[in-house]
């Protein structure tokens, strides 16, 4: 189940070829857990979408992100409501010379006051997370997004966010196989 989620189908694919529906590896757990009640609480939590259509994995939607973040900066500046054709040349130009500035960016250990932040800050950090490795840090930046960016990186959130969820189920499974086996051998 791990190895799946972290490398899908590995041949080089199309994008929707690409995802690997899990069923078969969460049935194959169910199976040899025997009826636990920890392994059913754990499986149960498992979003149904991952059983049919399958993830995408971190380095996919790594790709897919720097897109993601490309259009978002050139509709940074556009809120809720939306915007005329006007806002939005603004809005594309402010993302060009922004480009140019440098922020701060925000150590995971900071507090960090999101209500401060604008938009091309937030993407900054999360920009700045997702180089560094830290896929978590991203999607947390990300998530704080606002007005039509966060609209543009909405499918991309729900994704790594799936992403997220069926991974953290997935430890928490082999951490329990760990346990039971180390509890077999003491």
């Amino acid at each position: 189940l791990n190895g799946t989620i972290r490398r899908g189908k590995e041949e080089e694919l199309a994008w929707e070829e690409r995802l690997k529906p899990l069923g078969n590896e969460i049935v194959a757990v169910y199976d040899a857990a025997g009826n636990h009640p920890f392994v059913n609480m754990i499986v149960s939590t498992i979003p149904e979408k991952a059983y049919v259509r399958g993830v995408w994995t971190e380095d996919t939607l790594r790709e897919r992100f720097e897109k993601v973040s490309s259009v978002c900066k050139k509709v940074a500046a556009i809120d809720e409501c939306g915007g005329t054709l006007y806002k939005y040349f603004i809005s594309y130009l402010q993302s060009v010379f922004i480009s140019l500035r440098s922020y701060d960016v925000k150590n995971l250990n900071d507090q960090v006051d999101v209500e401060s932040m604008d938009n091309f800050e937030i993407l900054a950090n999360a920009s700045y997370w997702m180089d560094r490795g830290d896929f978590e840090a991203a999607v947390r930046y990300m998530n704080q997004l606002q007005g039509e960016a966060r609209k543009v990186a909405g499918d991309w959130l729900k994704e790594a966010k799936l992403l997220l969820e069926t991974r953290q189920a997935a430890f928490a499974l082999t951490a329990f196989a760990s346990a039971s086996g180390l509890g077999t051998v003491f």
